[in-house]
């Protein structure tokens, strides 16, 4: 008995703790790639002070990966963010719903509409 209630307490406390990790793994991939754009800036400014000529879009192999790395984690982070994934397949869903709720929709129902106005129309073209 102490065992499921400590599940229970601890399960919105441990998903809560999850979705912590898993924002802190997504800015940190963040940071990660803002430093490297930090990176890259700075590279620049240094071949500037020296006055090396390089290509206006050459940018260090270590940036790159430093890049590559910070999207990665950052993916990885909105990744375990997400939450539990649904199936694709609506049938499930479907399934659990009545017919009549395809077809009875309460906005679809509609009372004032153009046939009082026709029937008033056609009333006073067959009285002419």
């Amino acid at each position: 008995s102490s065992k499921s209630d400590g599940d229970e307490s601890g399960s919105g406390s441990g998903r809560d703790a999850g979705r912590t990790m898993a924002s802190a793994v997504t800015w940190g991939g963040v940071a990660l790639m803002v430093h490297a754009a930090f990176s890259a800036v700075h590279y620049k400014e240094l071949l500037d002070v020296a006055g090396v000529e390089s290509g206006s879009d050459f940018v260090p192999f270590d940036v790159k990966v430093e890049t590559f790395v910070g999207i990665a984690i950052a993916l990885f982070g909105a990744l375990l963010n997400a939450g539990k994934f649904e199936s694709i397949d609506g049938s499930e869903a479907l399934s659990k719903l009545k017919y009549d709720r395809f077809w009875d929709e309460p906005s679809f129902r509609l009372y004032n509409h153009r046939g009082r106005a026709l029937r008033e129309r056609l009333a006073a073209a067959n009285k002419h």
